[in-house]
Parts: structure tokens; sequence; C-alpha cells
């Protein structure tokens, strides 16, 4: 399991090895170069946030809610681990289009 430091929720780690091979591709990799506020760090010089750092932690925060869901509501929301693996999918590939 790969670690990545964020800075807003710390350290992260995505459970599925698969998940590491989607942001290893060069689609997902050229998000760093792309500003996730435009040019509004040239009034708040502390607003660099990119679109890569965006999506790794929509794809995060998704994993998170969705173990929280598996843990206590999996019957009441008929869900199970594949749902769960596309619903974190699409948080980190929100940005790619």
């Amino acid at each position: 399991m790969r670690y990545i430091k964020d800075s807003i929720h710390n350290q992260i780690s995505f459970r599925n090895r698969f998940w590491d091979e989607v942001i290893d591709t060069l689609e997902f990799q050229r998000l760093r170069e792309i500003k996730q506020l435009g040019v509004v760090y040239y009034v708040f010089p502390g607003a660099i946030h990119t679109r890569f750092e965006h999506s790794l932690g929509v794809g995060y925060m998704a994993q998170t809610m969705m173990e929280h869901f598996l843990q206590n509501q999996k019957e009441e929301l008929a869900i199970n681990d594949r749902d769960k693996d596309i619903i974190v999918m699409a948080g980190l590939c929100n940005d790619l289009g």
C-alpha cells in the first residue's frame, strides 16, 4: 500500500492496487499541471491547490464514505465491495474529463 502526504487529509492511502495504477497514468498525472483555483493564487498566494491534489482528496473521501456505509448500512443500502470500487474510481477520475 502506498501512502500519500496530503495537505488537507494529512496521510492518505488507497486500499486497492488498481487505484494506484490509475493514479500513475499519464492522463491522471497531467492534473498536476492544472490549478484548481485558476489565477486566484495572484490574490491569495496560498491558493496553489491542483486538480491532482483535488482528485486524490475526492477519491480518498469517497473511499472513507463507502467504507463507513459498508460497515454500518450494507444491508440497508444493498451495496458491496464492487460498488465501493466504482464510487472511489468515480471520485478519483472526477476531473479527468
